[in-house]
């Protein structure tokens, strides 16, 4: 599991929520604490963070013995946001870490009317699968 702290997007800490991971430990999960910059301009450096959780992941998989298969990501509030958020992105291929399959979405009180996000993706994904099309029909 993947936690991500919430704050607002300008407060908030991973150390300050390190008990909503004991359950999850408990039962023998990988629990991975995520942290992002906060404050003025967090966007899009809050998603990249994430997505460096990501990266870091699928590089120390064997060490740690995560499921690329089955990854579940967590957090409240501005956490939830960004949880939902780099689920979206996870899907595109042009995505390093594309491959690591998010299962589920915890969302406990995060921003979830997502369908513009969603809308943008899908679109940047079909103006891939143009592009990889064209390419391969040269």
């Amino acid at each position: 599991m993947i936690f991500i702290h919430g704050g607002g997007w300008i407060d908030g800490n991973k150390e300050s929520r390190i008990n909503y991971l004991f359950p999850y430990l408990q039962r023998g999960w990988n629990v991975v604490n995520a942290e992002y910059r906060l404050g003025k301009g967090t966007a899009p450096d809050a998603v990249t963070d994430i997505q460096n959780v990501f990266k870091w992941i699928a590089e120390n998989a064997a060490n740690y013995y995560f499921d690329l298969d089955s990854v579940l990501v967590s957090g409240e509030s501005a956490g939830d946001h960004l949880a939902l958020f780099t689920r979206f992105y996870n899907i595109l291929p042009d995505n390093p870490c594309h491959f690591i399959k998010v299962k589920a979405i915890v969302n406990w009180f995060g921003i979830s009317e997502l369908e513009k996000v969603y809308n943008h993706f899908r679109n940047r994904m079909e103006r891939i699968r143009l592009v990889e099309k064209s390419q391969r029909d040269k």
